[in-house]
């Protein structure tokens, strides 16, 4: 794999399949951050909740399984062994999950003084998990690292190093 950035389209498919897996991490955390969106565009929901509904129970179901999920992510990131665009991928999920923890919390916050403002970084956090994970399946399935996300990307660069 070349190290131009990560643009390499020598990348075998079953890496840029791999690749596109960590990304679950954010989504079955981030996904409720929606209902403002959800309560409008009730379709979006019903799909959305289609396609996620039983591995959202089965989420939700275990206690501590997206704590567990996020340190194995931590681990698997640093093993060299892995292609750099899988553990690039896993490095970036975490980092957008750990955004759409401060999200909430902002949200959660701001709830009792606004709720207006609240419903507005709760919908940021929604569209900022939507178009993430959509970019990062086009580049990931390119064989490309999905590296231009502002801030995250250059945080899940910095934490990856040149390996």
């Amino acid at each position: 794999m070349s190290m131009n950035g990560g643009n390499d389209d020598g990348v075998p498919i079953g890496a840029r399949m791999l690749s596109c897996f960590p990304y679950i991490l954010p989504i079955l955390d981030g996904i409720n951050s929606g209902r403002n969106i959800y309560e409008i565009y009730p379709e979006v929901k019903d799909s959305i909740y289609g396609v996620l509904g039983s591995t959202l129970a089965l989420w939700n179901g275990i206690p501590f399984l997206g704590f567990g999920v996020f340190l194995a992510f931590t681990f698997a990131a640093r093993n060299q062994e892995l292609p750099r665009l899988v553990r690039f991928s896993l490095q970036q999920a975490i980092i957008i999950d750990i955004t759409l923890i401060v999200f909430g919390l902002l949200g959660d916050l701001t709830k009792a003084v606004s709720p207006g403002a609240s419903a507005v970084l709760t919908n940021t956090e929604f569209y900022f998990l939507v178009s993430s994970i959509f970019y990062c399946f086009i580049r990931n399935l390119q064989g490309k690292e999905p590296n231009e996300i502002p801030i995250v990307s250059d945080a899940a660069m910095r934490s990856m190093g040149p390996y």
